[in-house]
């Protein structure tokens, strides 16, 4: 048995291939954090057992959370390398750029000839980010799937942090900035 892992910071994802099974599970972190992580005699356990893995399973960890877990018999990778390996080995290509909007950085990877050429990443701040795409719809009330058809007529956002973002879309609704749906 294979289990990978992606401790996120919104959700931990998790695939579990036994055979030419594969099983795909999503957790909110929280929920993960609260209910498979355990600190016993000052060692942070990760108990997979939920998904069937056991001290033989082969676990590779990626992910936010991938260094400040401990695990046993794991293969821990960044999530450039994560992001780039699963998208070589699902698309067959050996020139393509990857976009990964993730709940607190975005990262753009290009890879050439098959290896990572190139990729940038915001790490300073959640602005643009999965984490603040959901905030924004929370504020305008609309789903992220509204979010994503509302194309024509933007509205500039000059902040480049999420928080002052936020702020700044409020302020735009109080001068009576119209949706268009």
């Amino acid at each position: 048995m294979k289990l990978g892992i992606d401790l996120g910071s919104r959700f931990v994802k998790i695939a579990v291939q036994n055979g030419e099974n594969i099983e795909f599970h999503r957790e909110d972190t929280v929920f993960f954090y609260k209910n498979r992580v355990k600190r016993e005699n000052g060692t942070v356990n990760i108990d997979l057992s939920a998904y069937g893995a056991d001290r033989n399973t082969v676990i590779t960890a990626t992910g936010y959370g991938r260094n400040m877990l401990s695990f046993a018999n794991a293969n821990v990778i960044s999530e450039i390398k994560a992001h780039y390996q699963g998208a070589l080995r699902s698309t067959g290509e050996d020139e393509f750029i990857l976009v990964d909007v993730g709940g607190q950085d975005s990262k753009v990877i290009y890879v050439k000839d098959g290896y990572i050429e190139d990729f940038v990443m915001n790490d300073k701040c959640a602005a643009s980010t999965g984490r603040f795409l959901e905030n924004a719809c929370r504020i305008l009330d609309i789903s992220l799937a509204e979010l994503a058809e509302m194309t024509e007529n933007p509205v500039k956002l000059n902040s480049t942090c999420a928080v002052f973002s936020e702020s700044e879309l409020v302020g735009k609704i109080a001068e009576g900035v119209r949706q268009s749906r």
